[in-house]
């Protein structure tokens, strides 16, 4: 057994442990530490509101805001993110960023997901530290790590038979 953020986990070999050290840890059980400051340096909060602010700064210097209602930046959000996914197309069993070339191509579409992705939170008045943090509290609930671990099933197939909680 090793005792991570005082939750005790049973883990079966090095592998395990790494993916909890690196992965399940820092979500699972220590969220709060990336709001913290940390040796001086910012918080992640900080940067997410400052990287948003220089976002709405450039859209706002171009007057574009008044193309981005929730439904096209939602659309943007989908096309960008199968400009993300034709960067896989064709590709065969190549299912990593093994070249520059694709790597470069992943990071710039990557990119303008999160820049529309920010500007819509930005435009609806959400926290995007408070939803994504609230959204890993409930994936911990749906997926518990003890019975998730190494699975790629859905929550439902986690779930106790003859219980009356809700996920």
């Amino acid at each position: 057994m090793k005792a991570m953020c005082g939750i005790s986990w049973k883990l079966r070999n090095r592998a395990e442990l790494v993916y909890m050290a690196v992965w399940a840890y820092p979500f699972l059980c220590c969220r709060n530490r990336w709001s913290q400051r940390v040796k001086g340096k910012k918080r992640m909060s900080d940067s997410i509101k400052e990287l948003t602010e220089k976002i709405v700064a450039f859209r706002d210097a171009r007057n574009w805001k008044q193309f981005h209602n929730p439904k096209d930046m939602a659309i943007s959000i989908s096309l960008e993110a199968a400009e993300l996914l034709e960067v896989f197309q064709w590709s065969g069993p190549d299912t990593e960023v093994d070249t520059d070339k694709k790597l470069d191509k992943v990071r710039e579409e990557l990119a303008d997901v999160l820049i529309y992705a920010l500007l819509m939170g930005h435009d609806l008045g959400l926290d995007i530290e408070e939803i994504v943090s609230s959204k890993l509290d409930v994936n911990n609930r749906k997926y518990p790590a003890e019975k998730a671990y190494g699975r790629a099933d859905k929550y439902t197939a986690y779930k106790e038979k003859n219980t009356n909680d809700c996920l």
